[in-house]
This record gives C-alpha cells, structure tokens and sequence, in this order.
C-alpha cells in the first residue's frame, strides 16, 4: 500500500508534467530537454547514494522518497510557470525516484530468499502498475475540473502514502532493528566507487544495455505517449487510456513471472520478452487508427510485464551474491534507468517533431528489439561475478586509507 500510494502520486505527476511543461516551453524538444533534467540528477544520484548510504535501512530510503516527492507537485502549485520551476521540480523528481528504486531492492534483498526473488518482483511490479494504469486515468479527470487539481491529487498520495511508512515501521520496529544488524556501513570514495562500477560494468555491459532500452520505451511513453493519449482522445475517448493500456498487463502478469522463466531462465525469458515486445511496438508506425494502435501497445506492453520482473530478478541475485559490494550494483543499474531517463524524453521528443508521437514510438521499439536480440546473443547463461577483483579493489582501499 505505501509503494501504491508513493506510485500513484508520482504517475499522476508523471502524466501532467510533460504536458504543464509543454504549455510554457517552445517546443516538444524543449519539453523533452527539461524532463530529461530530472533523470540528469538521477544519474547522479545512482553514483552518490551508493557510497553516501552504504549500509542504510530501506526505511531509510522512503521516508525521503516522499520527503522529495512532496516538492515536486508544490512546486508546480506555489511557484511560477517557468523554466526555473520545472527544473527545480525535475531536480525534485530525480532524487526521489531514485530513493524509491534503491528501497525496493534493499527490502527484498532483506526480507525475500533468493529462490522468490522473480515472484517478488512480478508482484511488486503488479502493484507499481496498478497505480500507473490508474494515475493517468485519475489526472485526466483532475485535469478537466482545475490546471492545479491534479499537482493537489499527488500531494495527497504522497502525504498519506508517508503516514502510512511512519505507521509501519511504528509497528514493525522490532523486527526491522533486528534487520539492520545485518547491513554493512563501510563508505567508499568516489574514485572507488567509479573503479566499483567499471568493474561490474564489464561482466554486465549487455544486461545494462538491455536495461536501458527497456526503461528507454517507458520514458518515451511518459513523455511523448501523454502527448499521444491527449491527440487520440480528440477524436475518441479510448485515446485518454493509451498510458492505462500500457500499464494493464503487468497487473496480471505476476501470476505467471517464475513460471514462464522455467523453461529458459530468467535472463533468456527476459530478453525473449523484450526481443518480442519492441518489434511489436516498432509495428505501431505502419497504421494511426485509433484500435490498431491500443492493440498494438497492449501486445507489446504483454511482453514488457514478462520482461521487466525476470530482469529485476536476475539483478537481484547478483545483488545478494556480491553481499557488502550489492549496493554498487543497485546504483549501476538505477544509473542505467536514470541514463534512459535523460536520453529517452530529448530522443523521443526529436523523433516527435519530425514523425509524430506515435511513429516516435515505434522507433523506440525497434531499438529495444534490436537490444534485446543482442543481449540474447552476448549474454552467457551463467554470469560470474567478479568477486576477486572487488575484493583486491576493496583492499587497496582500505590500504590506501590506512597509510
């Protein structure tokens, strides 16, 4: 229920913001440039939280992802509409995405054994896309009865989503404290943590590559698919769910994440997955009508909900296999989300002004197959971890620092 509420506010944000920034901008690039700032700070943010909270509690990280996600929608609400405000706001947004990604994986890495890490994800996964698929729906609404009713509408989720973080861990105290011991509080330095980064970056350059481009379709969807939803709704109301569809699948796939890797493991059935969901999506350019394109969107965003979970998975056990160096992988592959982020609303929003929204789409989705064939190829079925040369990185670390 927190991570609904903490979702849920940030996809109502997620829906208004492309378009508020629209308004007061230029142009679709222009718009694209000043999203695409939040992720800016994303990026490094991925590079600092891994060696500033190094041993740090989940808890830790969501009482300041709603702390930050409170700025975002005042912003809009209490500041004027220029550029200034969007990107302190973008600013906002960064830092609280990020310390929402790193709670979810430390509290399954925490609380989940290793065997349940996909169901977990698939469920986790199912609860994030409720709230998107239901988010959009509610700031259309927000939309057409105030400018400022749908900022008012997140600020509400995320303050009762932060009430009932403060309620939970009241109530869960004991049991979390006896958690903590288990967390490690060594800091690095920046040098180390970069050296950290390379490090891992060459055993898994092909599934942050993947990463990238399937968090790459997502932004395209929340930046220039909004601005697509609010043209299709002209002509026909179904247009306005467009986000909601592409949200729908993951809803009911965490029945069957697990299952369906069996037969090819995790990493096989997520690059299957995302092998199928781009080309379908590539598929959207060759017709506007308004059916062929929800159907289009729901079949690919099917392959999407398979693909996500069995990723998030696979990063999970390499998480709890590196134990003390884990939380450099979490920043690794958030920076991979965070880059996507940055990339995905000024590609997205160049292919928008010469193609269209939609025809920007499918070229997204071409380039996730594409990704998604390669790391089919590329990637071996078991990846070993580079356990000894973390462990001499680690020890010339704490030589250095001791001389």
């Amino acid at each position: 229920m927190i991570v609904f509420l903490a979702c849920f506010g940030d996809a109502i944000m997620s829906y208004i913001a492309p378009v508020v920034v629209e308004e007061h901008v230029s142009n679709t690039l222009m718009m694209g440039i000043i999203v695409a700032f939040s992720s800016v700070v994303g990026f490094i943010c991925d590079f600092l939280f891994s060696q500033w909270f190094r041993g740090k509690y989940y808890s830790f990280f969501m009482v300041l992802t709603f702390l930050f996600a409170l700025l975002f929608p005042a912003s809009f609400i209490f500041a004027p509409p220029i550029v200034a405000t969007f990107l302190f706001a973008m600013a906002a947004w960064g830092v609280y995405f990020e310390f929402m990604q790193f709670s979810h994986f430390h509290f399954i890495h925490t609380f989940v054994q290793k065997d349940q890490h996909a169901q977990s994800w698939g469920f986790l996964e199912s609860i994030i896309s409720l709230a998107y698929l239901l988010g959009p729906i509610l700031a259309t609404r927000l939309i057409d009865l105030h400018a400022d009713a749908p900022h008012y509408g997140a600020l509400a989720f995320f303050t009762s989503g932060m009430f009932g973080l403060f309620l939970f861990m009241r109530t869960h105290r004991k049991h979390h404290e006896a958690a903590k011991l288990q967390l490690t509080t060594e800091k690095k330095s920046r040098f180390h943590e970069l050296m950290l980064w390379k490090t891992l970056g060459k055993r898994i350059w092909p599934i942050y590559l993947f990463l990238f481009s399937m968090i790459l379709v997502d932004s395209a969807f929340w930046t220039v698919g909004t601005l697509a939803s609010e043209e299709l709704r002209q002509s026909h109301v179904i247009g306005g769910y467009l986000i909601p569809i592409s949200s729908l699948p993951a809803l009911f796939m965490a029945v069957v994440v697990g299952k369906l890797a069996q037969p090819f493991g995790k990493k096989r059935a997520a690059f299957l997955s995302g092998l199928f969901g781009g080309a379908t999506l590539f598929a959207i350019i060759l017709s506007d009508n308004i059916w062929y394109v929800m159907g289009i969107v729901l079949l690919s965003s099917i392959f999407q909900a398979i693909a996500r979970p069995e990723i998030y998975a696979v990063l999970e056990d390499y998480v709890a296999r590196l134990g003390k160096n884990g939380n450099d992988l979490v920043g690794l592959q958030n920076s991979a989300a965070s880059a996507a982020y940055v990339a995905g609303p000024i590609i997205s929003g160049f292919l928008a002004d010469r193609f269209g929204n939609l025809h920007a789409l499918g070229v997204i989705g071409g380039t996730f197959a594409v990704t998604s064939f390669l790391a089919l190829i590329l990637v071996p079925r078991k990846v070993k971890m580079p356990q000894t040369e973390l462990t001499i990185l680690d020890q010339n670390t704490s030589t250095t620092h001791t001389a």
